[in-house]
């Protein structure tokens, strides 16, 4: 397809007239789909102009004014491991070039192609999936649907909830609607009446029962409601936190369970209204078991659940915390600090010797980022630091587990810091760095100068004890008189 209609364009601005269906389709989600595709520099074989190597998109529709030679690559722009900026400005706009030499590195591995990832997944791998939500037509999300999706719940009673909210059941009065003549009955109940939604799953006298029954150790009163009304209350009940996952999914698994007996009945089987809410209340068991696996006994009936959750107090778990010094070179702790996430950020690093003195330590505001990448130039801040200083065997500790995991090569690299985290590596094999995950309370000095930051635009930088802050100096002493701090937590901690 590339030969019979590219051609000797690119195929981001290839225009084929009276072409097939399948390239006319291509042609439509191109342009939203192909500014996600990002090619890491490895030996600079993107194409300049029209692959997205900046993040920022193709340059081909940034300074598309000057555009002569579609092949030219990334690296002719490129000399001894330098960006070639006459080069570049005579191509590009000032800001253009500023960006490119603050942001992407020029040493290129010759022997290497660019590596093409997907910025619609964080691991950089195309998905059908990613694609479609980046094409489709989104609508404002309902708050209904909140209520009606609930995770632990088994997709067929949200799917049955979803068909009952849109009014797509066929029940008889809906049948009638769409010019299907039938007898109608009701078969939840003796006198069979008409079957209607309303009467089918709320005022037959078995079925308003069943909620009756379940609602009364609630609280709630549920007559003269309608049915969606009724819903709607189990969804907004004012209860604990655990109990409250529980009543979101009650009207869903009453419903189901209604459902299930009106259509035994139909086929000639019989529901007795004791297994009904037998029923129910084995749902919402296995449902408790998938929301809170820790619980070890659940009780069978309602009453007791509605208990168990309502004076639910989690177990706390608690670990010493030591910031310990370290035995033969120098120790760095790194941490981030944010408003959010993505909102404005910091980093901060600070190095200290076997002795838990300071030897430097530095934070600055890094602008709008994520926590992730926040974290990730703080280490990489401190890992130039260090490489410009020679600094060798140096430990490194950090409170983000996910970071140290990724730096060990135990968990894949987002491509959204792939380029740094490679450059980290590279100088961690330099100056033979140890990477060690320690708990936030262990690394409070970092955190306070972080945090710090955060008020500041200005780069902060100590280099003694007195140049710290009073709140820091008190911090710094804690850590070397080795007191220790608790880590409580509602899960096993495991010491690090």
């Amino acid at each position: 397809m590339g030969n019979k209609y590219c051609k000797k364009l690119h195929p981001i601005i290839a225009q084929a007239k009276g072409a097939s269906n399948v390239w006319k389709k291509l042609e439509a989600v191109r342009d939203d789909v192909e500014h996600q595709i990002w090619w890491q520099l490895k030996g600079g074989t993107s194409s300049f102009w029209f692959d997205n190597w900046t993040k920022e998109g193709a340059l081909y529709f940034v300074d598309n004014e000057l555009v002569i030679d579609e092949e030219i690559k990334v690296r002719e722009f490129t000399s001894d491991g330098e960006w070639n900026f006459p080069k570049l400005q005579e191509f590009l706009a000032e800001e253009t070039v500023e960006y490119i030499q603050d942001t992407i590195s020029p040493k290129l591995i010759q022997a290497n192609n660019d590596k093409a990832w997907w910025m619609g997944e964080t691991n950089g791998k195309f998905t059908v999936k990613s694609a479609w939500e980046e094409t489709r037509l989104k609508q404002d999300s309902l708050e209904a649907y909140r209520y009606i999706w609930l995770k632990g719940l088994p997709i067929k009673i949200s799917f049955f909830l979803w068909r009952v909210w849109k009014r797509c059941i066929t029940t008889d009065d809906k049948l009638k609607r769409m010019h299907i003549n039938i007898v109608s009955r009701c078969w939840c109940c003796q006198e069979h009446k008409q079957e209607t939604m309303s009467h089918f799953f709320l005022t037959s006298p078995i079925t308003f029962k069943l909620w009756k029954q379940f609602a009364f150790y609630v609280g709630f009163n549920i007559e003269g409601r309608h049915l969606q009304h009724i819903i709607i209350l189990w969804w907004k009940a004012n209860a604990p936190s655990k109990l409250q996952g529980i009543f979101q999914a009650m009207p869903a698994i009453i419903m189901w369970e209604i459902w299930k007996r009106r259509n035994s009945i139909k086929h000639g089987k019989h529901i007795s209204y004791s297994r009904m809410v037998y029923q129910v209340q084995q749902t919402v068991h296995h449902l408790i078991r998938v929301k809170y696996p820790w619980f070890c006994r659940i009780p069978p009936d309602w009453p007791a659940v509605i208990d168990l959750l309502s004076n639910y107090k989690p177990k706390l778990h608690y670990c010493k915390v030591i910031w310990k010094m370290p035995q033969h070179g120098l120790k760095c702790n790194i941490d981030e600090a944010s408003q959010g996430n993505p909102r404005i950020s910091s980093y901060g690093f600070c190095i200290r010797n076997d002795r838990g003195n300071l030897v430097y330590a530095q934070a600055k505001q890094i602008g709008l980022t994520s926590n992730m990448m926040a974290e990730t130039i703080a280490i990489q801040e401190a890992m130039k630091y260090c490489l410009g200083n020679n600094i060798q065997n140096v430990t490194l500790e950090t409170d983000s587990l996910v970071l140290k995991n990724i730096l060990q090569d135990v968990w894949k690299i987002p491509c959204q810091i792939v380029e740094k985290v490679e450059q980290i590596q590279q100088i961690m094999e330099q100056l033979q760095v140890q990477v060690l995950h320690k708990f936030r309370e262990g690394n409070q000095l970092t955190g306070f100068l972080a945090n710090a930051a955060l008020e500041v635009e200005n780069q902060l930088e100590f280099t003694s004890f007195e140049s710290l802050p009073i709140l820091g100096r008190k911090i710094l002493n804690l850590d070397k008189a080795q007191i220790p701090s608790l880590s409580i937590k509602t899960r096993k901690i495991q010491p690090t």
